[in-house]
């Protein structure tokens, strides 16, 4: 199986890579996990990478378009390989 078989999308990958892109899309995450005494945090929305960010002292709102970008090659990067080992676990 080359890399272009691999990377080849069917429906058992695209319906994995939508359940799993809108799943973590809409995680929201903030920085006050990690400083409770956070006064102008941002809170991000979408793993692993934020697409969305918004906060601080002036509430501003902030698209990440590569952020998107990347999350959706890494979202579908992990549905190939998901796909991919339960196809061998089945073969054996």
């Amino acid at each position: 199986m080359g890399w272009k078989e691999f990377l080849k999308p069917d429906w058992k990958k695209l319906l994995l890579f939508l359940i799993l892109g809108i799943a973590l899309f809409f995680i929201e995450w903030s920085e006050q996990l990690w400083w409770p005494q956070c006064a102008d945090c941002y809170s991000y929305q979408g793993i692993p990478l934020p697409i969305y960010s918004s906060g601080g002292f002036t509430g501003e709102t902030t698209f990440h378009l590569i952020f998107l970008l990347i999350n959706i090659l890494i979202w579908y990067f992990i549905s190939v390989i998901v796909v991919f080992g339960v196809n061998k676990l089945r073969k054996r």
